[in-house]
């Protein structure tokens, strides 16, 4: 279930990172956030494969069990340079603008009317 989590969480941020910069000026943090998680989402795929391939064998043959405990060696692996990857991930996160509401600034920036007390917020924010 974890693993679900994480990689639904992942999938969100980079959703986000490809918003922020079709509507922004892309930086070196957005570069190296879309590349961290598009490595973290490929790493977690893997280990969904290998976790397949894991539940396969049978333990109770010896030749299975060598397998299966190399496998699973490399599991443990792959699950700590995710691990590791998403504190990364967060550290060179891109932050929303001060609040506002990702869907609005799209809307503002394609030219949509926003709704008055849209408007009202925005107008807020920046102080006016």
């Amino acid at each position: 279930m974890m693993d679900l989590a994480l990689l639904t969480a992942n999938a969100n941020q980079l959703r986000y990172v490809l918003e922020s910069g079709k509507y922004g000026n892309p930086t070196a943090n957005y570069y190296i956030s879309l590349t961290l998680i598009g490595f973290s989402i490929a790493m977690q795929l893997m280990i969904g494969v290998a976790l397949i391939f894991l539940g396969r064998y049978n333990v109770s043959r010896e030749h299975h069990a060598q397998k299966a405990d190399k496998l699973n060696n490399w599991v443990v692996l792959g699950v700590f340079i995710i691990t590791v990857i998403n504190v990364f991930i967060s550290s060179f996160s891109i932050e929303p603008f001060h609040g506002v509401d990702p869907v609005l600034l799209r809307s503002v920036a394609e030219g949509k009317v926003p709704a008055p007390d849209v408007t009202e917020k925005i107008s807020n924010i920046n102080g006016l």
